[in-house]
């Protein structure tokens, strides 16, 4: 190998491994990203998972400069189990019905912020 390929391939590998770790870490943030299940068939579609990958990056990005209440973070595996020790209802109904309710409160909070434009 030259050492016009070698130096290539080194300026070419920087950016890819920062890209490979930006990737990791929204994967950490947000799980969905290990495992996309959308078939991809139409543009339309493709569409679609940009959109979820621009609406995670927005919100990675809001979590590292928003200062968050410690009462907005709660462990799933509490909240399912707190759902599943209620006989009353199904787990997944309960833990539906509090991430809807956790999403409105973003929404409502989100929509409070001077710079922020939801329509």
């Amino acid at each position: 190998m030259s050492q016009n390929s070698t130096e290539f391939n080194t300026l070419l590998a920087k950016p890819r491994v920062k890209s490979e770790h930006c990737i990791g870490i929204l994967k950490g943030r947000f799980p969905f990203f290990k495992s996309i299940r959308m078939k991809i068939a139409k543009k339309k579609d493709l569409k679609g998972i940009i959109q979820y990958v621009q609406g995670g990056v927005i919100l990675h990005n809001w979590l590292v400069k928003e200062e968050i209440d410690a009462g907005w973070c709660y462990d799933e595996v509490a909240v399912t189990a707190m759902a599943e020790d209620d006989l009353g209802a199904e787990p997944a109904t309960e833990l539906n019905q509090a991430n809807d309710a956790r999403r409105t409160q973003i929404l409502y909070y989100l929509s409070t912020l001077e710079d922020t434009n939801i329509n």
